[in-house]
């Protein structure tokens, strides 16, 4: 009868867990967001700009210049990156 190995498979299963979830902070509403590994993938595969600035990406949503609601209710935190030049601004 095989017998699983489970000091193992919390150690493989903690490990997992830690790689979902990068980090989390609070917002500027007082909410907790949790920023896991796909969601943080996804944010930089739309905005490939972002992809060594988690960390002024989790303060932008902490503490935003700016936050607007769309037509769909979701929030949209907005930060200003001084000494920093956007793909729009000519």
């Amino acid at each position: 009868m095989w017998c699983p190995d489970w000091t193992s498979f919390k150690i493989v299963f903690a490990e997992s867990l830690l790689r979902l979830r990068l980090k989390s902070v609070r917002a500027f509403d007082g909410a907790k967001i949790l920023l896991t590994e796909e969601r943080w993938k996804h944010i930089v595969l739309r905005h490939p700009e972002l992809e060594n600035k988690l960390f002024q990406v989790l303060d932008a949503v902490a503490n935003p210049d700016e936050v607007y609601v769309d037509q769909t209710g979701a929030f949209h935190a907005l930060k200003r990156l001084h000494g920093e030049v956007s793909e729009t601004t000519s």
